[in-house]
């Protein structure tokens, strides 16, 4: 049995010990909130009623991306109520045009979620269907753009038109491999603000080819990216720059310089982007 005798180090284990636990219980209530917000999109009775972004009693067969957005957008909206940011601009690849539950659920969502002082951009590859929704939405902070997320010259048209600086991006779009790749190299790079955020949904469906939609899905798996890349931000190449076949591997897929950390979920992945103070250190650097 230990007996601590010095008093000061019993109140800091303490302090320590409360201070992860009410972090741990704002995460969950963080992720809980953004559940409820995604639920009251439901429009009850009408099929496939909710946005797909979570899954429970309304919609079965969705996803659980609550867990990241709860983490990591709740606070941002928290920041931006509070006034200690003075606006958040996002851009979704996808507007749902080909979903169940309807085109622009997550237009109503990310407006519920962060209010009326945000700038929201959409884009999506069925020009009829932004079009038609344009036409019956008009909101001052909303904005709708036609195009491909898999070509350079629509991704620079773009950000040309929304003028970039994004604070969040989120890939929403076709999921297959080649499409997710070229969006983040461009994107992520030009687009997204230092500090900004990139979300990507629906990594799992990179083994699948064709597409459970039928198209085809051309490319190395996303998710293979995405886990050298964890293994670089883990493992530095000082470390295992004798093997080989891992750098071979490295020099296939270099981690982009800029990415600060990975947080992946079931099925999805956050990639942050790295400020000058917290930027990695490239030491021995595999992109030639």
């Amino acid at each position: 049995m230990v007996e601590f005798r010095n008093n000061k180090l019993v109140a800091l284990i303490f302090v320590v010990c409360v201070t992860v636990s009410t972090s741990s219980l704002t995460r969950n209530n963080n992720i809980h909130t953004f559940y409820d917000i995604a639920r009251s999109t439901c429009n009850k009775g009408s099929g496939q009623e909710c946005t797909d972004k979570i899954t429970g009693e309304e919609v079965l067969t969705g996803h659980t991306y609550h867990v990241m957005y709860g983490m990591f957008l709740v606070p941002l909206a928290e920041q931006l109520r509070k006034g200690k940011i003075e606006n958040i601009k996002l851009f979704e690849l996808g507007l749902g045009c080909a979903m169940l539950y309807g085109t622009g659920k997550s237009v109503v969502l990310w407006q519920r979620l962060f209010g009326d002082n945000f700038e929201l951009w959409e884009a999506d590859i069925d020009k009829r269907c932004v079009e038609k929704w344009e036409n019956e939405h008009q909101h001052d902070n909303v904005h709708v753009l036609h195009g491909d997320a898999s070509s350079t010259s629509d991704l620079s048209r773009w950000l040309e038109l929304s003028g970039g600086n994004f604070d969040v991006i989120i890939d929403d779009a076709s999921h297959q491999n080649h499409q997710m790749k070229v969006s983040f190299d461009y994107l992520f790079d030009r687009g997204l603000n230092p500090g900004g955020l990139y979300f990507i949904e629906d990594i799992s469906f990179s083994r699948s080819d064709p597409l459970p939609w039928g198209i085809s899905n051309r490319g190395e798996p996303f998710a293979e990216i995405i886990q050298t890349w964890i293994e670089q931000l883990l493992v530095p190449e000082y470390y295992i720059s004798n093997n080989d076949v891992i750098m071979e591997r490295r020099k296939r897929h270099p981690i982009p310089n800029n990415v600060k950390w990975i947080f992946c979920q079931h099925e999805a992945c956050v990639i942050a982007k790295c400020e000058k103070i917290d930027c990695r250190p490239v030491v021995f650097s595999t992109q030639k």
